[in-house]
């Protein structure tokens, strides 16, 4: 029940950007039209929410509404548009649809795979709690800033509001659990990169787009720099980033305010995917100016700078988030958090492999769109290096910067794929073969054979990582049970509005339950005076 909610949903939520893309986009296929209507679904409702929530408080009655307004109005286009629009699907995309379609299900699998591995259903991260009470927190108070959800101590200043708009946005479309919703959504946000990797590499003359669908989901998930298996804003970014250097390459102004829209979103949704949106950017700006196109180029840069004085404007709180940048940036850091040790095992050395083979000819006969990738990898390689290596720069920056730097790296190793085959065909030459099908058979046998070796290579690889569990199953029915029922106990001399609980368990109790806690030694950390205290408390009563 919950899984159809959850499809429903998605199909609700993609509707509107989907016919929005007829008016905006005339030559882009099924596919790409798709991934539009989702990504466009995350930053247009969540902008519109976060604006209404500024000044009014945000209910899903008032989502409805503005979704409502949205589609009809979108809906209005596409009958206008409906006898120009060429539906005819060629042959050629049917059957790349139809291995998309395998590749998908395959992005699904590898990113649930911890799941099953584990036999728990339930999030991982205790950064997933935090966020499933966070969103929760938005969705009962409805403003940009709330109560502390999970000690009641103050308001909450969100730096990744953003991030719970868009949760709430689908969570009041679908009317699906938080469970299922937290479980389910990184495989279904990790299809959408894998399809987003594909309308990339269908845009490029080497048309790599089923090899670079297939290698994104084997970017490592990891408790030390999180990944696509967490319901995490990095995950989301993931598919920004990738949705934002399809867009650039699209014709026509529309794309200059799309992508400052999901520049505004990211800057309220998680600071460091704005600055890998920012790089992927700087890169296209770069390119453009090197190909004599000063015009766009300089537009642009100026994109990149605008949505922050928009957003100073607009709203006085994020001059706290420009202070949190500074002072990340200028005072002496604290390493809360270990060193990250670069390695080429974490992503193979076949799929590095496969990326170095693909950097000579990007670098000699590649377009705009390859070497975007390429340069932003540089780019992202070189922030994370330097915080790595000499602690320069802001830590979450190097430590999210792993994750895009294994996204360019997968999404150019379905280049070098194709690279091998085209230069394989060669052999050919010396192969007395009359059938005039012979080179394009041999060229798919050698990516299949690659996509098979790197497949039974990589898979044991990203199934042997640890993941740890912050609370049981029994844990979690008990939490939903106080949750549902401890209204029928509160009356004008009992508010059970907080409580005392083992302190490593106690932020996924608020964020579950809504009931304050007394103190959490877990992540968010807080009364820290009172942990060794309720702890005790807790195992001798």
């Amino acid at each position: 029940m919950e899984i159809c909610r959850i499809v429903i949903g998605l199909f609700l939520f993609i509707l509107p950007g989907y016919f929005l893309s007829l008016l905006l986009f005339k030559k882009i296929n099924f596919i790409e039209r798709t991934l539009f209507g989702f990504a466009s679904g995350i930053f247009i409702f969540s902008i519109l929410l976060i604006i209404f929530a500024s000044f009014i408080k945000v209910t899903s009655t008032l989502f409805y509404a503005l979704y409502l307004i949205y589609l009809v109005l979108t809906l209005f286009i596409f009958l206008l548009k409906v006898k120009e629009i060429d539906f005819h699907v060629p042959k050629e995309l049917v059957i790349k649809a139809a291995i998309l379609s395998a590749i998908l299900v395959f992005a699904f699998y590898m990113t649930f795979f911890p799941h099953l591995k584990y036999d728990y259903y339930l999030p991982f991260h205790a950064d997933e709690w935090v966020h499933w009470g966070l969103t929760r927190a938005f969705m009962e108070n409805g403003r940009t800033s709330f109560v502390n959800p999970f000690n009641g101590n103050g308001r909450f200043f969100d730096v990744e509001l953003g991030f719970h708009v868009f949760l709430s946005s689908l969570k009041w479309l679908s009317g699906a659990d938080f469970r299922s919703i937290f479980v389910l959504m990184p495989s279904i946000i990790a299809m959408f990169v894998s399809m987003a990797a594909f309308c990339i590499g269908e845009r490029s003359e080497m048309k790599f787009g089923l090899a670079a669908a297939f290698m994104t989901p084997f970017i490592p998930t990891t408790i030390r720099y999180l990944g696509p298996s967490f319901l995490v804003p990095v995950a989301t970014g993931l598919l920004l980033v990738l949705f934002s250097i399809w867009l650039l390459e699209m014709e026509g102004k529309a794309k200059y305010i799309l992508f400052s829209l999901i520049l505004i979103f990211s800057i309220f949704m998680h600071l460091p995917t704005a600055a890998a949106l920012a790089v992927v950017a700087i890169s296209h700006a770069a390119l453009d100016m090197l190909d004599k196109k000063f015009k766009e180029g300089a537009i642009i840069m100026a994109i990149v700078v605008l949505p922050f004085l928009i957003i100073y404007f607009i709203s006085p709180d994020f001059m706290h988030y420009l202070q949190l940048g500074l002072d990340a940036l200028f005072e002496k850091p604290e390493n809360t958090l270990p060193i990250i040790h670069f390695s080429f095992d974490e992503l193979t050395k076949i799929i590095w492999g496969l990326f170095f083979i693909s950097v000579p000819l990007i670098i000699l006969k590649g377009k705009r769109i390859e070497r975007k990738i390429l340069l932003s990898f540089v780019f992202f390689f070189t922030i994370f290096f330097l915080y790595q290596k000499y602690k320069f720069g802001i830590q979450i920056l190097g430590d999210r910067f792993i994750l895009f730097t294994y996204l360019a790296v997968t999404t150019l190793a379905g280049y070098g794929i194709f690279v091998v085959a085209r230069y394989s065909k060669y052999v050919l030459k010396y192969v007395n073969i009359k059938y005039k099908h012979a080179e394009r058979i041999f060229m798919a046998g050698i990516i299949a054979i690659l996509l098979i070796l790197t497949s039974i290579y990589v898979t044991p690889v990203h199934k042997n990582i640890s993941f740890y569990r912050s609370i049981g199953e029994r844990d979690y029915e008990n939490f939903i049970w106080i949750r549902e029922n401890i209204g029928k106990y509160r009356d004008e001399n009992h508010s059970f509005d907080r409580a005392a609980i083992f302190p490593f368990k106690a932020g996924v109790f608020s964020a579950v339950t809504g009931i304050y806690t007394l103190a959490s030694s877990g992540w968010p950390r807080y009364g820290g005076n009172l942990i060794d205290k309720v702890s005790t408390f807790m195992e001798n009563g």
